[in-house]
């Protein structure tokens, strides 16, 4: 039997005696009510208590602490079958200061529950699902929280979804799509939520969504590269060789500790099928036609085993570290170290990687933890992601580590070089023919060295050397169109295998295999083969990261060098979208809009 506490309206006061023998008339006469169980509390002087507070004993029990509340209300003395007083209405809930709170099945108290930034649905008496009104992404679906907070409403957005200062909401345009708006040009804003205006002077052009009379404004370079005046077409159709510090017109500063950019103007740039531009030397290569590219053919810069490409990433910058070989008292000459009384130092620890995109793989150690008293070495961290993804500065990529040799040892082994940096500008249109190649692929690194057959017993065979990790391709063009075939790519070299030596100085020594250079495609460079029980070198990035070098298991055996990172690629237009179908792209491009003026 559930009870309630009688209210009289104005005018009605019966006593207890009058209740029982007139209780219809009473009723008709008085229009009585019943008070909620979760009203502010009165006092109660008739039975010389006030209703429940969250000290008070009801029952003769005490409410527990945290459970009680001031909207819970006691329903007074009852006698008969209900002589166990309750605390609250059982089941009943409530919403309190962005709360529930719902008596207890006994009635002996509430059970509180935080709703959040969800809210609670006084309507339902009960937490929301979500903030009635909000809205959020998922995925391309706009969701909006219905109004009784208990479910979202999907509706699709053909553009994407997007979360800008007014909150989450559909696109309205594609990101840096421009189209003519009358004599203006209107660019969409990166979040997709609105566009950009650009007053024309002399008008938009409404086929190509530029400026009439506009010009490329390239990354890195002057301002008006694309306004050059008497310059020749360049047209590659054979083998040749180009070398930044030699045959370099226009040399492009990028401020201190960034490599110079070697910047060579012409009117029309053609490499046909048979054509390969091989790059070399220390500034980037900037190319720059002020009507159009053509290619057909091949432009290099990327790495030669250790030799890096041009433009390479400065000083130290993402490179891979040497491994450190220690002695059995503990003591170790560090980064070059050299040989003197060093001559037993362990060098069959790996080089790690060289970073750039993302970071190098460590090498190998040998063996995997030291010991008191045992001559050990660890291998060396692979280098650290670095550089911007707009690609300025322009740099490539990073060398690799070598072992942990000490310096002038016959046991080292030489890390993969860095992969160089290339820039092509087509102020009119590039086009990427079938038989296209640009690459700015890592070095591979050089196997490790067993060392002379004389100090076998006491020598160590040398671990392999970090793969380089690879360059920067940028693509800026007013217009680009491509072929099924063509390739871009800057992938990690792999890392070096370990040597092999025996105890036995009249076995032989076998020299482990270096790590291949980055492929001419979108497989991640192999690494070399550990020489018979010694361990082989980490693969190097691509469209997969680079791996560790193999740890080494035994004192007559190597580990081998971690894989280089791969490099990066961007791409930046300013007509439509880039056309891509079949066209390799390792790693995967970043994509830009060119800008005009």
């Amino acid at each position: 039997m559930s009870v309630t506490r009688a209210v009289l309206p104005t005018g009605c006061s019966l006593n207890r005696t009058e209740l029982w023998i007139v209780p219809l008339l009473w009723v008709a006469a008085c229009n009585f009510q019943t008070q909620p169980i979760f009203e502010p509390a009165q006092s109660n002087a008739a039975t010389g208590h006030s209703d429940l507070h969250p000290d008070a004993a009801v029952g003769g029990a005490p409410i527990a602490a945290g459970n009680s509340s001031t909207d819970v209300f006691d329903a007074g003395p009852v006698s008969g079958s209900d002589a166990a007083t309750t605390a609250c209405q059982p089941g009943v809930a409530s919403c309190s200061a962005g709360r529930t709170q719902t008596c207890r099945a006994d009635g002996s108290g509430v059970d509180v529950r935080e709703c959040g930034s969800a809210g609670c649905n006084a309507a339902a008496d009960g937490c929301n699902e979500c903030a009635p009104g909000a809205r959020s992404c998922s995925g391309a679906a706009l969701l909006t929280c219905s109004p009784d907070g208990k479910a979202q409403q999907s509706e699709p957005c053909p553009l994407g979804c997007a979360v800008g200062a007014g909150g989450a909401q559909c696109r309205v345009c594609e990101p840096g799509r421009a189209v003519c708006k009358g004599r203006d040009l209107a660019r969409c804003a990166p979040d997709g939520l609105s566009f950009q205006m650009q007053a024309c002077a002399d008008g938009c052009d409404a086929a190509n969504a530029i400026c009439n009379g506009a010009r490329i404004v390239p990354t890195n370079l002057p301002r008006d590269a694309c306004g050059a005046t008497g310059v020749e077409d360049l047209d590659v159709n054979d083998e040749q060789e180009l070398d930044t510090d030699d045959d370099c017109p226009r040399v492009i500063s990028q401020g201190p500790d960034q490599p110079e950019i070697c910047l060579i103007s012409v009117r029309r740039l053609r490499v046909r099928a048979a054509g390969v531009l091989r790059v070399q030397g220390s500034r980037a290569l900037a190319l720059l036609a002020t009507r159009n590219i053509e290619l057909d053919g091949r432009i290099s810069v990327s790495a030669q085993g250790s030799e890096s490409g041009p433009g390479s990433a400065p000083g130290r910058l993402g490179a891979g570290e040497s491994g450190v070989g220690r002695l059995a008292d503990g003591s170790s000459p560090g980064p070059g170290g050299v040989v003197g009384d060093w001559a037993e130092l362990p060098a069959n620890a790996g080089g790690g990687g060289g970073g750039h995109g993302t970071s190098g793989a460590p090498g190998g150690a040998a063996p995997a933890s030291c010991g008191p008293g045992q001559a050990c070495a660890t291998g060396g961290p692979g280098g650290m992601l670095h550089g911007s993804e707009a690609l300025s500065p322009l740099h490539g990529g990073s060398a690799g580590g070598a072992n942990s040799a000490a310096s002038e040892s016959s046991r080292g082994s030489d890390p993969g070089g860095g992969g160089g940096a290339l820039q092509l500008v087509a102020c009119e249109e590039l086009k990427l023919g079938a038989h296209a190649i640009l690459d700015a692929n890592g070095g591979g690194g050089a196997g490790g060295q067993p060392g002379s057959v004389e100090n076998a017993l006491n020598e160590t065979p040398g671990g392999g050397a970090g793969g380089g990790s690879g360059g920067a391709i940028l693509l800026q063009a007013r217009k680009l169109t491509s072929s099924a075939g063509a390739l871009l790519v800057a992938n990690g070299g792999g890392g070096g295998g370990g040597a092999t030596r025996s105890g036995n100085a009249r076995e032989p020594l076998l020299e482990g295999e270096d790590g291949q250079d980055g492929q001419l495609s979108s497989q991640p460079a192999a690494g070399g083969a550990g020489a018979g029980g010694s361990e082989s070198g980490g693969q190097g990035g691509a469209l997969v990261p680079p791996t560790a070098g193999g740890v080494a298991k035994m004192r007559t055996a190597a580990a081998g060098g971690g894989g280089g990172a791969a490099g990066r690629i961007r791409i930046e237009i300013g007509t439509g979208d880039a056309i891509l179908g079949g066209v390799g792209i390792s790693p995967p491009a970043s994509r830009g809009s060119a800008l005009f003026e």
